[in-house]
């Protein structure tokens, strides 16, 4: 299902909300940001973060470290959704327009997760 959210640089909450919401509704509820540990916004939230920058000191996050470009970087997480279940949600948001080879993660959205939100400059 697509559904509208609307997000801005300076306002995430309603995409944020719809996270957190989801999570008090469902403990078990896992999410993973995709190039989401530079701006930090859904830190308060997500279990799991890919990114080739060093990941958050919050301990209770996991990070990948992995060029997201690079189909053979996507191994770690992959065995980790294999051994774990998919991931019920995948942010990834303003990261794709910064990236040489775009297709590459957005293929690996269908294997880690059962549903998703991408967000684009427009």
């Amino acid at each position: 299902m697509i559904t509208s959210h609307k997000i801005s640089i300076a306002d995430r909450s309603d995409i944020s909300n719809y996270l957190i919401n989801k999570k008090s509704e469902n403990p078990n509820y896992k999410i993973i940001d995709v190039g989401g540990s530079m701006g930090g916004w859904s830190h308060s939230f997500v279990d799991a973060i890919v990114d080739f920058n060093e990941g958050s000191s919050n301990d209770k996050i996991k990070h990948f470290k992995a060029d997201i470009n690079l189909e053979s970087d996507w191994d770690e997480i992959l065995k980790y959704v294999s051994e774990n279940g998919k991931f019920d949600f995948c942010i990834c948001a303003h990261t794709l327009e910064d990236i040489v080879n775009p297709s590459v993660p957005v293929k690996m959205f269908n294997y880690i997760s059962k549903a998703g939100y991408i967000a684009t400059p427009s």
